[in-house]
């Protein structure tokens, strides 16, 4: 459960089931739904804090998804990674 007008930090990986190295795509993806399934905004690669960046270190996508900036009222919302637009995995995030 996340404060309606707070800043979440996501965090996520994708691995090669082989070798469990980091899948990098230069076109991943992070898409906010709103319950009944509608995107509401989508964050986009390279677009520095306002988009979806890689930490080599930790090997892992970073996302600040800002509730406060994309006006979203208490609910449940999903947030979907995705690879040249098919979803690869998701999460719910439930604001308050």
């Amino acid at each position: 459960v996340v404060n309606k007008g707070s800043t979440v930090p996501v965090k996520f990986s994708l691995t090669y089931a082989t070798d469990n190295a980091p899948v990098l795509p230069p076109d991943i993806e992070l898409v906010v739904k709103n319950s009944a399934g509608e995107i509401l905004t989508t964050y986009f690669m390279d677009k520095g804090d306002e988009g979806v960046r890689f930490d080599k270190g930790n090997n892992q996508y970073l996302v600040n998804v800002h509730t406060g900036k994309l006006g979203l009222s208490e609910g449940e919302y999903q947030l979907v990674a995705r690879i040249a637009e098919v979803e690869v995995g998701s999460t719910k995030m439930t604001l308050k």
